[in-house]
């Protein structure tokens, strides 16, 4: 088949699979002899066939049923299995749960979802096409001919498998599994692994990851849902570790995809781009690392800084000022005794009281220096009264990423200032750099709680922009009286919000010795739900 024709047989086919999965937002198909059989690319989501393969099965397979399969296969990798970042890290979490090395969770992921697909293909959308095509499909593993047993008895169809007999009887417990069923789909892949973890190591990794399919703004959204579903910091780090692997080993070998019978390139050039960033895009495979790269969260190695995208604080602007003159404002009826001088002239012929009407003045409203986001200084309780973020997840941290990416998000600076014992302090600032800044908020040292307000002042004096100021402790603060003094006496601020994170004397006490303060603001931050409704600027306060 000349090339015009198989032109013709991928713009038939292509229509039919985008009517048949709802119209995926995905760009027209092409044909390339640089990939082994089918790829999506990892930039801009594009499939692409190789016309060899396809001329390759001709004589056993037509053309239109391969590039249907092909197609078909590769846009529900995208649209259901995974579907989305988020539910493929999921997926990824729960291989890991079992006790699996990274090597074995990818293989294992990758088989079932290849199952999910392929059984959900032939199964709901009575795919036929794919059957012809996987019966061509190499078994070069003892894993890949219990899969293939295993379609053979999903779907009641021969395929060739060469399965022994106990490869067979693995396969027979796989059949049992309900693969279709998303409520107990994590239960479901526990099972599979529970069956098939002996195969697993002799199993080559795919050199298709189904990571490549997804945008940067995918990955980035991802991580960020299923930050929201753990609890531990050491677990979601672990998970990030293991993606970060993954991504890397995509850059390197250049490959990425959900590809359906061999390997797949996907990833061209654009893979360091994608993982750290384009302005970090240069820097060899060995520093592809966790990260945050260009203001957007690709991945991150840090809980609290994925959970903190969920989140977004709102910055008030400055308040109105009222200035000193006066203006016509409104009118009111002249009477008999009233001075001339605010008479509107033009209200009536002549002058009648009761009728003719009189000016109202009243003072002028505005903004004052403009509506520019201030700088913001994050004050960080980093003692033992305060959860220990690398062990626990700790709220108080959670509050602090969350103002300060609020602050950047805007184009504004950020400086963090750690206190604890005499010594243990940690001053970072100001600066733009969202990793470096999430890295200092988390500073644990696990002392006693000494506010050290020389320090303090002068970090603050040295800043020329005007700044907010926030404060996040329990404020069972030592030296508390010597603490209210210097956050009162600090120059150059222009609000204090004190985030308090337990019902504490020291809390109390600050709060009374606050009220009534203009330009102080106080807060009990005590869960998400809590850091969710901070408004920054907001000086009428929070109530208790």
């Amino acid at each position: 088949m000349n090339d015009e024709n198989l032109e013709c047989v991928l713009n038939s086919q292509w229509e039919r699979v985008r009517r048949e999965q709802f119209f995926p937002q995905l760009p027209h198909p092409k044909f390339s002899r640089d990939v082994p059989n089918g790829e999506i690319e990892w930039k801009n989501l594009q499939i692409s066939l190789n016309p060899g393969f396809i001329a390759c099965l001709e004589q056993k397979i037509a053309p239109s049923v391969s590039v249907y399969a092909i197609l078909s296969h590769e846009v529900t990798h995208f649209v259901r299995y995974p579907g989305s970042f988020g539910h493929l890290l999921q997926l990824t979490r729960t291989a890991l749960k079992c006790g699996l090395n990274e090597h074995d969770a990818i293989v294992a992921r990758e088989y079932f979802l290849n199952l999910q697909v392929n059984t959900y293909l032939v199964c709901r959308q009575k795919n036929n096409s794919l059957v012809e095509l996987l019966s061509f499909s190499p078994q070069k593993c003892a894993l890949d001919r219990i899969v293939m047993n295993t379609y053979e008895r999903l779907w009641n169809v021969r395929l060739g498998s060469r399965a022994n007999k106990k490869e067979r009887g693995v396969a027979r417990r796989l059949a049992e599994l309900p693969y279709l069923d998303s409520v107990s789909e994590y239960a479901t892949l526990e099972a599979f692994i529970h069956i098939v973890k002996d195969y697993l190591k002799n199993a080559s990794v795919p050199s298709s990851s189904c990571v490549g399919i997804f945008s940067a703004k995918q990955l980035s959204e991802g991580i960020a849902s299923v930050a929201a579903e753990i609890n531990t910091p050491g677990e979601f780090e672990k998970l990030m570790k293991h993606v970060a692997e993954e991504l890397k080993s995509c850059a390197r070998q250049k490959k990425c995809g959900a590809g359906l019978l061999g390997r797949i390139k996907g990833v061209v050039s654009k893979g360091a781009e994608l993982i750290l960033g384009p302005n970090k895009a240069r820097l060899s495979e060995e520093e592809v690392s966790a990260g945050i790269g260009s203001g957007e969260l690709i991945v991150a190695g840090s809980l609290y800084s994925a959970r903190a995208e969920r989140y977004s604080v709102v910055i008030k602007n400055p308040d109105l000022f009222t200035s000193a003159g006066l203006f016509p404002f409104s009118h009111m009826p002249f009477d008999i005794g009233d001075g001339l001088e605010r008479v509107d002239a033009f209200s009536s012929k002549g002058i009648l009281p009761g009728i003719t009407q009189q000016w109202v003045y009243a003072q002028g409203k505005g903004f004052s220096h403009g509506t520019r986001i201030p700088d913001v200084f994050l004050v960080m309780d980093g003692s033992g009264s305060m959860p220990d973020p690398n062990n626990f997840f700790s709220v108080p941290v959670l509050c602090g990423t969350v103002v300060c990416n609020g602050y950047l998000n805007r184009g504004a600076a950020a400086s963090v200032y750690v206190f604890s014992g005499e010594g243990d302090v940690v001053v970072f600032g100001p600066s733009r750099d969202k990793v470096v800044l999430h890295e200092k908020i988390r500073s644990y040292f696990g002392g006693g709680t000494v506010f050290d307000e020389v320090v303090l002042k002068e970090k603050i004096g040295s800043v020329k922009d005007v700044t907010d100021v926030a404060v996040v402790s329990d404020m069972e603060i030592s030296n508390l009286e010597s603490f209210i003094s210097g956050v009162l006496a600090l120059p150059k601020i222009h609000r204090v919000h004190l985030f308090c994170t337990n019902h504490s004397w020291g809390g109390k006490q600050l709060k009374e010795k606050f009220a009534g303060t203009k330009n102080v603001v106080f807060k009990y931050v005590f869960n998400e739900n809590d850091v969710s409704s901070i408004v920054m600027g907001d000086m009428k306060g929070y109530g208790a």
